[in-house]
């Protein structure tokens, strides 16, 4: 039972860092170039990210930990 629910949290914190790495990949940024032939030419990119995106990969990190320590975890037997 430990090793299918280490499995599983393994599988949903995988999820959760790929979806997460995923956003920050296609986040909305704007991006405007100003300048000329003539001149020197700027480049302002702006985005925010907030503090609430870092909480699904952290999440996601904590899953993948808990998982990989149900499955790795054997009780020790005394003789």
């Amino acid at each position: 039972m430990k090793k299918k629910a280490g499995i599983g949290s393994i599988l949903i914190g995988m999820l959760l860092i790929g979806n997460e790495v995923a956003d920050r990949i296609m986040a909305n940024q704007t991006v405007c170039i100003i300048g000329g032939a003539d001149g020197p030419t700027s480049i302002f990119l702006a985005g925010k990210i907030g503090w609430f995106k870092y909480s699904g990969l952290v999440t996601g990190i904590l899953l993948l930990m808990i998982g990989i320590g149900l499955v790795c975890w054997k009780k020790k037997i005394d003789d």
